[in-house]
């Protein structure tokens, strides 16, 4: 596995590393920078979205007026803003124009082919996907060619972000397989797997299980972004531990 920049762990394994590597045990690994040997551990960070910015999401949509109980397992051209009591799957071949703020109680399901943009009206804010309750529910699984896509317009975004806890029995809460998988996704109490052969604009987790091939290009940090709903003046990009760059 090759990592571009800098690597900061407790223990480095099979590891080409681009620039400088700072750790308490090495093995079998490259390092193109400078070695820091006994290196203290990384210091927990901060995630960039708190529980207050989740619940007023949740907020937003959690009305009568908004809620929509059952299951969607068909392509729609139009969702949100909405709280969906149920699991949302998407099978193969949709283009759903995304409102935001959508809160998805259950699980998501993205199979193959499936393109998720942010309606224009945005502009150049961003928009979230919230998935699950209680840190139960909230498991997204990707297969592939699936993409997450703002507005096109400046640093606008779409992000999936799981409430799932992986904390509990080390399932993940978004699985990502092959092939041509997109997005920006966010589990602070979850296991993201991102799979083989995607590219994603930015990953964080409370861990991620990082495995050949997969591409993570940090475009621009969650600090960067304004999400239409919700406040954002408490976001900071977080790197090192828990995002690899």
């Amino acid at each position: 596995m090759e990592v571009g920049g800098e690597v900061h762990a407790n223990t480095i394994e099979n590891l080409i590393i681009g620039k400088d590597a700072y750790y308490q045990t090495i093995t079998d690994s490259t390092v193109g920078g400078v070695s820091h040997p006994n290196s203290a551990d990384p210091p927990p960070k901060v995630f960039p979205i708190s529980d207050a910015n989740v619940a007023d999401w949740k907020k937003q949509v959690d009305k009568p007026e908004t809620t929509t109980v059952g299951d969607i397992n068909d392509c729609v051209t139009i969702l949100g803003p909405r709280k969906i009591v149920g699991n949302v799957t998407f099978n193969s071949g949709c283009n759903v124009t995304i409102k935001s703020p959508i809160w998805i109680t259950g699980s998501l399901t993205l199979n193959s082919n499936n393109v998720l943009t942010l309606d224009s009206s945005y502009g150049e804010t961003s928009g979230v996907i919230v998935v699950g309750k209680d840190g139960v529910t909230g498991k997204v699984i990707l297969n592939s060619n699936n993409h997450l896509n703002g507005t096109g317009v400046g640093s606008s975004l779409l992000m999936v972000l799981s409430t799932f806890d992986s904390r509990i029995n080390s399932e993940d809460a978004i699985a990502v397989n092959s092939n041509g998988n997109t997005g920006v996704y966010y589990a602070s109490t979850g296991i993201i797997a991102p799979g083989t052969g995607n590219s994603f604009k930015e990953l964080t987790a409370w861990k991620i299980r990082l495995i050949n091939s997969s591409t993570i290009n940090y475009e621009t940090g969650l600090s960067s972004s304004l999400f239409t709903s919700g406040p954002s003046g408490t976001y900071s990009l977080v790197k090192g531990t828990y995002q690899v760059k």
